[in-house]
């Protein structure tokens, strides 16, 4: 499944969760810009532009978006979405906030442990 197959409403949660990974450390490296790019080319220009307005019209807090996260119904979405969310903190080290975010929606989603997508612990 690639990102430009995700429905309006998964495109949606996905710049959103995004966002709550982006500004999770206060801090936006260059590896963290440079994933965005990646994204914002493999999604499209017009639907990530889209998606990131629908997103500031509807989001005002963390809890709307984790809200939105949790009508996400299909699986293999979610698994993207997530797969996209891990990469993203992953391109520089992952710190506790945004592992905290990625527990919250592994969590949310019932998303288990994947080879090459270990799952972050908050220790």
């Amino acid at each position: 499944m690639h990102l430009a197959r995700l429905n309006d409403e998964e495109q949606l949660v996905l710049v959103g969760l995004l966002k709550l990974i982006a500004r999770a450390d206060h801090a936006l490296s260059t590896a963290e810009t440079g994933a965005l790019v990646r994204l914002r080319e493999h999604m499209g220009l017009e639907p990530w532009t889209a998606a990131i307005g629908r997103a500031k019209e509807r989001f005002h807090s963390r809890d709307d978006v984790l809200a939105a996260a949790g009508a996400i119904a299909d699986q293999q979405s979610r698994n993207l979405i997530y797969g996209e969310l891990y990469r993203l903190a992953a391109s520089d080290e992952i710190d506790r906030a945004e592992a905290r975010v990625l527990h919250e929606v592994a969590e949310l989603w019932d998303i288990a442990e994947q080879p090459g997508m270990t799952r972050v612990e908050l220790s």
